[in-house]
């Protein structure tokens, strides 16, 4: 795998007689996705069946709609969500409506994917896209993190705030609103578990960025 990425981790394996299916949840707010789908569809191999579900909580140009709708190389369905929370709520929505139904492998990114240039999302997701079908039970366009249970979101900022090239190619359209006003003061990530029922542990992983592909059965054996 490409250097920044976490690269396969085989667990599950891939019946050559079935055939491979393939989520791909993108989160979408305003930002254009045409080209983000052509070049998906391009890296596939035609043995994979791919689904691209779209969470929509902004508003697309009436150019990009018309594009999208008469995009033919995968198979697109919509979905409109209100506008709260990130990407985070959009992939959770997917995996809580197709629990039942989840194909072999749920691919999840966001509609910005291509604007991380600065950390080469782009390179690295086509290049995974080109190796499937393939066991992979979860990879990630950026390695692992890990955090402790008094980790603590004091507010966000994207790390497109961070880059003066985004920045100038973006004409300063880059940063999100701060999540501060939103973020309970003094909810640790161990106390958030136990609010959840989950049990705590000395170490969590986890993938930041957004950009992550899951098996079916890493899915299900998660809280």
């Amino acid at each position: 795998e490409l250097p920044g990425a976490i690269g396969y981790h085989n667990v599950t394996t891939v019946d050559p007689t079935a055939p491979f299916t393939l989520d791909i949840v993108l989160a979408v707010h305003s930002s254009p996705v045409a080209e983000l789908l052509d070049a998906m569809a391009s890296a596939l191999d035609p043995q994979v069946q791919a689904t691209v579900w779209i969470y929509q909580k902004g508003q697309l140009t009436a150019q990009e709609r018309k594009r999208l709708n008469a995009f033919q190389r995968l198979q697109v369905k919509w979905k409109r969500l209100e506008n709260v929370g990130r990407c985070d709520h959009s992939y959770l929505t997917h995996i809580a409506r197709r629990y039942d139904t989840l194909p072999a492998l749920t691919l999840f990114l966001k509609d910005t994917t291509f604007a991380h240039v600065h950390v080469g999302y782009a390179s690295k997701l086509l290049t995974f896209l080109r190796r499937l079908p393939a066991p992979v039970d979860f990879w990630g366009a950026r390695p692992l993190g890990r955090a402790k249970p008094d980790w603590e979101i004091k507010k966000y900022g994207s790390d497109l705030c961070r880059n003066d090239f985004i920045k100038k190619k973006r004409h300063g359209r880059t940063c999100y609103k701060s999540d501060s006003n939103y973020i309970r003061a003094g909810m640790l990530l161990g106390a958030w578990r136990s609010q959840m029922g989950l049990p705590n542990g000395s170490t969590y992983k986890f993938v930041p960025g957004g950009i992550f592909a899951v098996s079916r059965e890493a899915i299900r054996r998660t809280p």
